[in-house]
């Protein structure tokens, strides 16, 4: 058991380390590549906010990889002080390593796993909402952020709604037109929410009603005004947004309301699988670090150890970076392309364990 606990003990340091070098370097990296476009009054305080926002998901994303840089510098560490010599004429395998380094990257993983959610996915949300707001940092921000959408009923019925507000949606405007396409009533409302399962409350209405060719168009103002659905209201539920930017818990219902609405749904489902094993890999790159540590004639410590991890830091992004690729374009299953990593890395691991065994 005491063991046991200095091992985990000296694993868990090094992890910690090599997530704090890692994420430290990656954001020195980012805002030197965008500090030109930091700038205006308040720039500082905004900027501080972006980059806390930034190092939550900067910690997320490096985790796995900072695994297999602890696995690798904690057993080099053991090694040039000659306790892996000791534990060996003690006659303990690489099980005795293995063990409580897989126990501390699983516990780490499930800890970032519980803390998505609540922490890193608004996160990401308010780190581009500073980028595109206060820096106007574009990109392809509205492509996923569209403020107002459209959703077909029946009948002749159109809907063309806003953020979502509470219960209902705010800025709506609902068209019914004729079997010849003529526009027979537009509703304008400040905001609108469910009355029921077949009924929506519009609020702060202006009812438009026009006959036929040439005759006057008849204009009334209400202030609550209930108009039946034909439809489901929970398909106006889709949120805007990138996929990491909805919860997890989310997703799931967002899929099944975009295959409902004939929405593409494919990169949510890659999302969704990614997001469930993507902290697991954390687990085998791990023991690939500790492996590879412990083979034999192995020349080097701190720097042997780096280069290990850097290596495992290239396998795993570039797996996660193919098997992305070919999901999207349709040549891989979103949940093959989201547990391939997590499978590749553990074959990988129980190999290298068994070779130095």
């Amino acid at each position: 058991m005491i063991t046991t606990r200095y091992l985990a003990r000296a694993y868990l340091v090094a992890t910690v380390a090599a997530l704090v070098a890692l994420s430290t370097l990656f954001l020195i990296l980012d805002f030197t590549d965008r500090v030109k476009f930091y700038g205006g009054a308040g720039w500082l305080p905004a900027v501080l906010q972006l980059y806390a926002c930034k190092l939550a998901q900067v910690v997320w994303q490096l985790a796995p990889a900072a695994a297999g840089f602890g696995g690798a510098i904690a057993m080099s560490g053991l090694r040039r002080t000659g306790e892996i010599t000791a534990f060996r004429a003690l006659g303990r395998g690489p099980v005795t390593f293995a063990l409580p380094v897989a126990a501390v990257a699983l516990a780490l993983g499930g800890a970032l796993f519980l803390a998505e959610d609540p922490v890193i996915v608004p996160a990401r949300a308010k780190a581009e909402e500073i980028s595109v707001l206060r820096f106007h940092r574009w990109g392809d921000w509205g492509t996923y952020h569209s403020a107002r959408r459209w959703f077909r009923g029946k009948n002749g019925r159109l809907y063309h709604v806003g953020r979502p507000a509470g219960r209902g949606f705010s800025g709506v405007t609902i068209l019914d037109l004729t079997p010849d396409f003529r526009l027979a009533r537009r509703i304008d409302a400040r905001r609108m929410e469910p009355q029921g399962a077949r009924q929506w409350k519009l609020f702060d209405a202006t009812v438009r009603s026009f006959g036929p060719a040439g005759a006057p168009m008849r204009e009334r103002e209400v202030k609550e005004l209930v108009e039946p659905f034909s439809g489901d209201t929970r398909l106006f539920r889709v949120e805007p947004g990138r996929p990491d930017e909805i919860r997890r818990s989310d997703l799931p219902r967002q899929i099944a309301l975009r295959r409902k609405l004939g929405l593409p749904s494919r990169e949510f489902q890659l999302s969704l699988y990614d997001r469930e094993g993507y902290q697991l890999a954390g687990v085998p790159a791990a023991l690939i670090g500790l492996a590879l540590a412990l083979r034999k004639k192995r020349r080097g410590h701190l720097t042997a150890a780096i280069s290990e991890g850097f290596v495992i830091t290239i396998g795993l992004w570039g797996l996660s970076a193919i098997s992305h690729t070919l999901a999207l374009g349709g040549h891989l299953s979103p949940v093959v392309a989201g547990w391939l990593p997590f499978a590749v890395t553990s074959l990988v691991a129980a190999s290298a364990l068994r070779l130095v065994r």
